[in-house]
């Protein structure tokens, strides 16, 4: 008898959390977040530097990736940057490294993959 009442109380729960947790119906009908700005990058014998704003209608995740070709290697370096919904972002990133001849920066949208600013210096 115990064991039945346990069950069903078990059982009321996670169909109450469940119902909770689950989006509804309406979420997949929320219209797709998008983004906007720009960016700059300069780099110097001792790094590249990318500066700029990004400004997105709703929540979103930025990706700034920043490739540098310093004494003949490249590197690349990311960064993820969250963004509030119509709050400007500023970008303000330095890679240091001896030797920079060239530089290229993207900030891209995670949730979509769409490319919202770029730059390059050499």
């Amino acid at each position: 008898m115990t064991r039945s009442i346990a069950r069903t109380a078990l059982f009321a729960c996670v169909f109450a959390l469940t119902t909770v947790v689950t989006p509804s119906a309406h979420a997949s009908g929320l219209a797709s977040v998008s983004c906007s700005g720009s960016t700059q990058t300069t780099v110097s014998t001792s790094g590249a530097t990318t500066t700029g704003t990004v400004t997105c209608n709703g929540l979103a995740t930025l990706k700034l990736t920043t490739t540098v070709n310093a004494a003949g290697l490249t590197t690349t370096v990311a960064s993820l940057i969250p963004a509030l919904p119509n709050q400007s972002v500023a970008i303000s990133s330095t890679v240091s490294a001896a030797g920079v001849t060239a530089a290229c920066s993207s900030v891209v949208q995670v949730g979509t993959g769409a490319t919202v600013a770029g730059s390059c210096s050499t």
